[in-house]
């Protein structure tokens, strides 16, 4: 039987035809699986739409459901300066927008080339935490960069998300900031994820680069 797997992008109109080719490969690698694709954006080209809409059709274990962001009213991004823009925020808005049924997501970075099966990452145990993710390659620079002291850095592109216990923890911090539900506020609960973050990966392989540790353990993912 086969099992329902929800994957999420969050993307704006530079990474509309990226997403595209990532989602390909995804199910050309699990026919077996149902895919069902969450997209949270701001704006996408007419082109890349259409693209992704007829991507849909041509694969019966495909399904792509698409929310926009209207209005960032209320929101706070802080954005580096760089190539960044606040579309990197959207990956942590799934479980505000998302309806509350969908209780778990494998979000991926729109750059990524989908190899294998990723149903052993999707049923990966998170042991109740809140997250699953691997720690980044170069880690300690990383936290050097942003003065992160507790020296554990991990990689935002592949992440393994229980939106339940997400949930929860956002009624938890609600209370702590007035108005309405921003990505301030998730910023905040990211906080308390990264004091809770579950490795995916075996700790014998947290040493090797984040590509290497993916393809090494799960067969599945690589960054291009």
């Amino acid at each position: 039987m086969a099992e329902q797997i929800h994957i999420g992008f969050g993307i704006d109109k530079n990474f509309g035809r990226f997403a595209g080719i990532t989602i390909t490969s995804l199910v050309h690698n699990n026919i077996a699986n149902e895919l069902i694709i969450h997209i949270v954006y701001d704006e996408l080209l007419p082109e890349d739409m259409d693209r992704l809409k007829k991507t849909e059709q041509l694969y019966r274990n495909l399904t792509l459901h698409f929310y926009q962001i209207i209005s960032t009213e209320g929101m706070t991004f802080i954005v580096p300066p760089g190539h960044i823009t606040q579309a990197m925020y959207y990956r942590y808005l799934f479980a505000e927008m998302l309806p509350p049924e969908i209780t778990k997501i494998l979000y991926l970075d729109a750059d990524i080339i989908c190899k294998g099966d990723i149903l052993p990452l999707w049923q990966t145990d998170l042991q109740g935490r809140v997250l699953g993710a691997v720690r980044d390659w170069g880690e300690a620079k990383s936290c050097g960069r942003i003065g992160l002291k507790n020296g554990r850095y991990f990689n935002s592109g592949v992440l393994l998300m229980d939106l339940v216990k997400w949930r929860q923890l956002t009624e938890i911090t609600a209370p702590m900031i007035p108005g309405k539900m921003s990505v301030s506020l998730t910023a905040l609960t990211l906080v308390w994820l990264v004091v809770m973050v579950q490795t995916v990966l075996p700790a014998a392989v947290l040493m090797m680069p984040a590509a290497m540790a993916v393809t090494a353990a799960l067969q599945a993912l690589v960054a291009p």
